[in-house]
């Protein structure tokens, strides 16, 4: 399935809220080896949307 788009303001949003660290480990990006990806609660497979409350 191919990724779908998320509005980059969305995705700065998202990104300064988890103050661009790992939801699960909590690891800063800067010491991550790739970008970090935005992750669905509810997968858009599963009926979810690109709403900033579902990223």
């Amino acid at each position: 399935m191919a990724r779908s788009y998320i509005p980059i303001e969305i995705e700065r949003r998202v990104r300064k809220d988890a103050q661009n660290r790992c939801g699960y480990c909590l690891s800063p990006q800067r010491l991550v080896m790739a970008r970090l990806e935005i992750e669905h609660i509810i997968p858009i497979a599963k009926g979810g949307s690109n709403d900033e409350s579902n990223l």
